[in-house]
């Protein structure tokens, strides 16, 4: 008797064990076993096998009692209800225990009286720049169908700016609708002063429940990020998680020779698991709330190299067939800009359609976060924007990446806005907007109040450094991008290529962009003047056209806020002036960033 009722036991923990395994090994199960709270989930339905078994143990003894002397028969069926009863309530309390130190558990707020205000939901997608996300058309390409049928009914911005060329000073200003001239949050000093007030505080604060899950170590709670939001997932913590290696250990070897494919989590930087998790704290919201949600996506993000059911799908087929291996393109920032390693035109196409491929694998996520949020009935008049905080370089000059300069690659942005109610649907606008002018825009439709009048003598003037809202009565006529001394890109470079002069980087750089020009001016003393409605980029006019470059540079200054050496000086005492002790970057995330091609020295 005594051996059915454990072998019954046995069997029932198997029978949990094996579930925990086969939901970590669907796509939409991955939370379960693959995720924040996985390890606990793993006892949980062992814990349910247990119980299985002793119940399966108990009916077995029931069934058998006639074998066994009736004294001894009864003993044993009170002995194995009690242990029943002790383990399904060890059981429930585990569960309870589970669901009470939930880390995305929301707090409770009083619902705003009046109008419910709009969701916000806003959706980064962590460098990609404009023409990856487009057609030559200027309209979203077909391979990111979900984002091409959200365009449809939204507003598409064909001239978006970042105003930094990488993520702290840019997700900065779109959380302070400040520029980099004015939040400090520069490479001196990567973080968010604690005594500004950022987007999710100003929204906490009008009742909203505010969350954010984000895929870049740069964006870590250590950095001020964090200040306002009630919830704050760091998906690089989670990606380390020790029991889908080892399920999917054997498999994963396959799926990397190319021979299966088995979705293994690591192969992906966050999309899967921001989807899983953003299901999960959906469900658990209050309606009547209004909810921020912020998500930082980093898939599409260098190194470009998606998981194998989106790897080659946008790679010139005639490419590969002329025996370009894409996992041999050389892939490594560093190299390539000290001229160590040499992209040609056609390697370049390769890395291109890497990264498309990273951006239609994107695309499905978003887009079950957009069914999602439909289901829970927080789409339709919910503010959506989905943009990105910089662009990047495909191997043009020598840069691969983001954080060089300020040139259009660096700066051009996807912006894609619902606003709330299916206002201004299905069209779109090519006048000049920033990232940070998302910041007033929100700000303005979750107090239900214009922030400006019908003729606009309140609006900020149309050149302004700051952000300004896209529903201001006058377009903006210039904007303005900032960039700093990359600290740690050069420090990188000085250690591993110590016969590369990387001083070309050892300057500070701002711009002025309008409509019709582009003036860059350097802290060397030295400027740039493009015509941005003739040859762009591709000539400079500084030396033959005179008096426009000293009109753009007046320009310049005025919305800089003085001259430039000032503005220099200003910038960086702002930035030296902020305590280091919280920019440490720690071991895990260090390793992260190394992974995404970062250059993070171990002493910071």
């Amino acid at each position: 008797m005594n051996g059915i009722v454990i072998l019954g036991a046995c069997l029932g923990a198997f029978v949990g064990s094996l579930a925990a395994v086969v939901r970590a090994a669907t796509t939409k199960g991955m939370l379960s076993v693959y995720g924040w709270r996985g390890w606990l989930d793993l006892p949980l339905l062992v814990a349910a096998g247990l119980v299985l078994g002793a119940l399966l143990g108990g009916v077995l003894a029931l069934v058998l009692r006639r074998n066994v002397a009736a004294a001894r028969s009864r003993t044993r069926r009170i002995a194995f209800a009690a242990t029943g009863v002790l383990v399904a309530a060890a059981t429930a309390a585990f569960a309870l225990v589970l669901e009470a130190n939930d880390p995305v558990a929301l707090p409770r707020r009083p619902v705003p009286r009046g109008l419910r205000p709009s969701d916000v939901v806003v959706i980064i997608y962590d460098a990609v720049r404009a023409d990856i996300v487009s057609d030559e058309k200027g309209e979203i390409a077909d391979w990111a169908p979900r984002l091409k049928e959200f365009a449809s009914r939204s507003v598409l911005f064909r001239e978006a700016i970042a105003p930094a060329p990488w993520t702290v000073p840019s997700h900065a200003s779109l959380f302070t609708g400040l520029s980099p001239l004015d939040h400090g949050a520069t490479e001196e000093s990567p973080r968010i002063a604690d005594d500004v007030e950022t987007l999710a505080e100003s929204l906490r604060d009008r009742g909203y429940q505010t969350v954010a899950i984000v895929a870049n170590p740069w964006l870590g709670a250590s950095r001020g990020f964090a200040q306002g939001f009630d919830s704050y997932v760091e998906l690089w913590r989670m990606n380390d998680n020790p029991f889908v290696p080892l399920w999917f250990r054997a498999l994963g070897r396959f799926e990397r020779e190319g021979r299966l494919d088995v979705e293994d989590p690591r192969a992906d930087k966050g999309a899967r698991l921001m989807d899983a998790i953003a299901q999960h704290l959906l469900a658990r919201m209050d309606s009547d709330q209004p909810l921020f949600l912020f998500v930082n996506l980093i898939d599409a993000h260098p190194p470009y190299w998606a998981p194998p059911s989106h790897r080659l799908k946008y790679v010139p087929p005639e490419l590969i067939a002329q025996g370009i291996d894409p996992a041999k393109v050389p892939k490594h920032w560093a190299a390539i800009f000290a001229g160590k390693e040499v992209l040609n035109e056609a390697e370049r196409r390769v890395l291109r359609g890497l990264n498309v491929g990273e951006v239609a694998y994107m695309d499905g996520y978003v887009g079950a976060l957009f069914d999602e949020l439909e289901r829970r009935g927080r789409m339709k008049d919910a503010f959506v924007a989905v943009t990105s905080d910089h662009g990047a370089g495909l191997g043009e000059d020598r840069l691969l990446g983001s954080g060089f300069d300020l040139r259009e690659e660096m700066l051009r942005i996807p912006l894609i806005v619902q606003f709330p109610g299916g206002r201004f649907a299905g069209t779109r606008r090519d006048d000049l907007v920033c990232l940070h002018d998302l910041h007033p825009t929100i700000l303005e439709l979750a107090s239900n109040s214009p922030g400006s009048s019908e003729e606009g003598a309140d609006e900020p003037e149309p050149a302004s450094r700051n952000g300004r809202s896209l529903l201001a009565s006058r377009p903006r006529s210039a904007g303005l991008a900032a960039y700093s001394r990359p600290v740690y890109m050069m420090h990188y470079l000085k250690t591993s290529y110590p016969d590369f002069d990387a001083s070309v980087l050892d300057r500070l750089l701002i711009t002025v962009r309008g409509r019709h020009y582009k003036l860059v001016a350097s802290s060397t003393g030295q400027d740039w003047l493009y015509d941005m409605t003739k040859s762009g980029e591709r000539e400079d006019l500084a030396g033959r056209e005179e008096e426009t470059r000293a009109e753009q540079h007046t320009i310049l200054e005025r919305i800089a806020g003085g001259p430039l050496q000032e503005v220099w000086r200003r910038c960086l005492e702002m930035a030296l002036a902020r305590p280091h002790g919280a920019d440490e970057i720690d071991a895990e995330s260090r390793e992260h960033l190394k992974r995404l091609g970062y250059a993070v020295s171990d002493g910071k």
